[in-house]
């Protein structure tokens, strides 16, 4: 077999030097673009794929530690933070508000007659007249007017309180006593105002009178005709 393939390439080497020069540079150059091709197709171009593959594998893990990174730098400042901010935050605010609504309820309320002085004031007006006769004077259950929880917080509540006062006597001295009350330095409101001839000149007269207050302590008065 070896004196075979020795005379094989004896004959090839025979015919290749009985080919003219431009031929044998021919077969030359395609035999080495052979013996490269090969070479690259078995060798080269593998190690190449290879390389390749690898350098996309390493940017793929690149952008993976590049966004964990980033998910610990949130996580490190989230952690830093109070995680009660918000709330705090919330709470703080809502107590600004009760104190400022505070403020604003004791304002409101200064220039009114205090609730436990209010029937007080209605008599002492009363007696400067000897004409007017007090039938009835009764204290009207306070009524809270905001819908708040009482607590220790600052939360000031506003109540109502009324007295209804039944007087006897003609119009005019009716008409000078309620003008004296309008007259004082303390301030009412006036809910209701009622009147009706019993026997001319007399008459009769139903007033309620009310003023604030942040106390809900009850007026306390009773005074039946």
């Amino acid at each position: 077999m070896s004196s075979d393939f020795s005379y094989r390439v004896a004959q090839v080497h025979r015919q290749f030097i009985h080919l003219s020069r431009r031929e044998r540079i021919l077969i030359s150059v395609a035999g080495l673009v052979a013996i490269l091709l090969i070479g690259y197709l078995w060798f080269i171009e593998p190690i190449y794929l290879q390389t390749d593959n690898a350098r996309k594998e390493s940017r793929r893990l690149s952008m993976q530690v590049t966004s964990i990174e980033q998910q610990i730098a949130v996580l490190q400042k989230d952690l830093e933070q109070d995680p009660d901010k918000s709330l705090k935050d919330r709470i703080a605010l809502n107590q600004r508000d009760l104190e400022k609504l505070d403020s604003q309820l004791l304002q409101q309320t200064q220039d009114l007659v205090p609730a436990n002085k209010m029937a007080g004031m209605l008599e002492t007006v009363l007696s400067k007249s000897s004409k007017l006769r007090l039938l009835e004077m009764r204290s009207i259950p306070p009524v809270q007017m905001l819908d708040i929880e009482d607590s220790d917080s600052v939360q000031t509540n506003l109540y109502q309180h009324g007295v209804q006062l039944v007087l006897e006597g003609q119009y005019f001295d009716i008409q000078q006593y309620l003008e004296s009350v309008e007259a004082m330095p303390w301030h009412f409101y006036w809910k209701k105002y009622s009147y009706r001839v019993t026997e001319y000149p007399l008459a009769e007269v139903e007033i309620e009178l009310y003023t604030l207050s942040t106390s809900p302590a009850f007026i306390g008065v009773w005074n039946d005709r």
